[in-house]
């Protein structure tokens, strides 16, 4: 049993690491704000918070933070539009949000679908994850 049990230990604490990116999506209402949870009064419930919220996550090698990476997100939004944001990378763990809120996510609709890269200064792709539904949207001009 002491043999199995140290096979485990040195199994899971082994020098296998893992590094990638991770996104999700969270609902924004009313029940977003802490103050609803405790019950006390908070003048943003007056006006209803209706949107999305877009966590991306990421874990990477520390000898990647010398290339000077940086997380793009890619959204396409319920209306057809799309909209691409990057933000820098400075730490070997960590997460970003972006919230589409009020108007903006009444023009659009919301997030469809999304995919997060995490690329090095050569524009490299290091890591990346999409959403299921994911796909390049194909665009065709009618020039007739």
């Amino acid at each position: 049993m002491r043999i199995v049990c140290l096979l485990c230990l040195i199994f899971l604490c082994g020098g296998c690491q893992q590094y990638g990116v991770i996104a999700y999506q969270e609902k924004l209402d009313s029940s977003y704000w802490a103050s609803t949870e405790v019950g006390s009064p908070d003048p943003r419930a007056q006006e209803p918070l209706k949107g999305k919220l877009l966590v991306a996550e990421w874990w990477v090698p520390k000898s990647l933070l010398q290339y000077d990476p940086v997380i793009r997100i890619s959204m396409l939004f319920n209306n057809f539009t799309k909209r691409c944001v990057e933000y820098p990378i400075s730490s070997r763990v960590g997460y970003r949000q972006f919230a589409i809120t009020g108007d903006y996510f009444e023009e659009t609709g919301g997030i469809l679908t999304y995919k997060v890269e995490i690329l090095t200064c050569d524009g490299e792709v290091y890591k990346s994850w999409h959403h299921q539904l994911y796909v390049e949207l194909i665009t065709i001009d009618d020039e007739s």
